[in-house]
């Protein structure tokens, strides 16, 4: 059996106290994925773990439902966008708009030892998101991530960057209010 470090145990140990999703780990190391949600729901939890012998990660992500009652089943649009980033070079995204996260991919090219990243965005009718935070960095180099958007907020926007020397990269995640958007009485 391999030697679990310290955070090993606690990514463990919160997983088995806020179940991710239904197969675990969405990826194996070196491997691609796609993960997105079903419409009227965003991504709630991202967790992942690096294997310094792989010098990769895996991603555990689950989804919950757009609070307050926001989605609406006709008016929702979502869609992928290209890979954001370059290899060994910082990416910053966010959903354009009033968008919101509702799935990520992801592919690892070995030369590198670094990962691109797409997104699965999606927009609610007459809604607007604002009061944006960003959450600080989740992880140190070769660390475990662990992050549940707070109750009340959706998931907007990641931000990453990528050291040579670790063959690593370091999160933060942005979450937003959404609400109704107002009508202008004229």
């Amino acid at each position: 059996m391999g030697r679990l470090d310290k955070w090993s145990m606690v990514l463990f140990a919160l997983c088995l106290t806020f179940p991710l999703t239904s197969q675990g780990w969405v990826n194996r190391y070196d491997e691609r994925f796609d993960f997105a949600c079903p419409k009227g729901q965003f991504l709630r939890h991202i967790a992942s773990q690096h294997r310094d012998d792989k010098e990769d990660r895996i991603f555990a992500l689950s989804c919950t439902k757009i609070p307050n009652g926001m989605h609406s089943a006709r008016g929702c649009k979502c869609s992928w966008t290209d890979y954001v980033n370059t290899f060994d070079e910082a990416q910053a995204y966010q959903c354009p708009g009033e968008g919101y996260l509702a799935g990520m991919g992801s592919y690892h090219h070995n030369s590198y030892e670094d990962r691109r990243f797409r997104f699965y965005c999606c927009t609610e009718p007459n809604t607007i998101v604002h009061n944006c935070t960003y959450s600080g960095w989740t992880n140190s180099f070769d660390a475990a991530v662990y992050y549940l958007v707070p109750d009340g907020k959706i998931l907007r926007g990641m931000v990453s960057y990528h050291d040579n020397s670790k063959e690593d990269r370091r999160f933060q995640f942005e979450v937003c209010d959404m609400s109704r958007r107002r009508a202008v009485v004229g």
